[in-house]
């Protein structure tokens, strides 16, 4: 026949209120099972600790003074014209950088040579023959100027953004 131990709810009652009606059950299920004995006893040593501890409380102004010190910003991040620039030149100078280390300025030329784009052909033509033209000598260098450009504006926009909320108290 299995034995019902009995539950940490049920040992709780037994001790919280000893004048219930199943205290003579528990009783007797306390005096043959040596488990639920046990656990009881370990009950009954943390309610007589819990009793000797002195009163613990919280002053209202030490949750205050916490809840001033901390500063919790919701506001949305907005960038900045210088960048929303910088960004836009990141953005530019990995198109340039792709078509001058792949080869891939024909379909440039082609896209800036249309109806819509016909007076920037003036402009962008000749740097674009330059680039390709110098493409083995200089694509190293580009490829360089442009990655060390690229990760200091980076580098830039993230220590903005993710500045210290908080100080340190020293």
């Amino acid at each position: 026949m299995a034995v019902k131990h009995l539950t940490d709810k049920e040992i709780q009652e037994y001790l919280d209120n000893p004048s219930l009606n199943r205290m003579e059950e528990t009783e007797q299920h306390i005096g043959f099972c040596s488990l639920c004995k046990e656990r009881v006893d370990t009950y009954k040593l943390v309610y007589k600790n819990l009793q000797q501890q002195p009163d613990f409380s919280i002053d209202d102004s030490v949750c205050e003074n916490i809840i001033r010190n901390v500063s919790f910003s919701s506001k949305k991040y907005v960038f900045s014209l210088y960048e929303k620039a910088a960004i836009a030149f990141m953005v530019l100078a990995g198109i340039i950088l792709t078509m001058v280390i792949t080869n891939f300025s024909p379909v440039f030329i082609v896209k800036f040579t249309g109806n819509l784009f016909s007076s920037l052909h003036l402009f962008i033509k000749p740097a674009v023959d330059f680039l390709i033209q110098n493409s083995r000598k200089f694509s190293f260098i580009l490829f360089s100027a442009a990655s060390l450009i690229t990760l200091s504006m980076l580098d830039l926009l993230i220590r903005k953004k993710f500045k210290p909320m908080h100080r340190l108290a020293g």
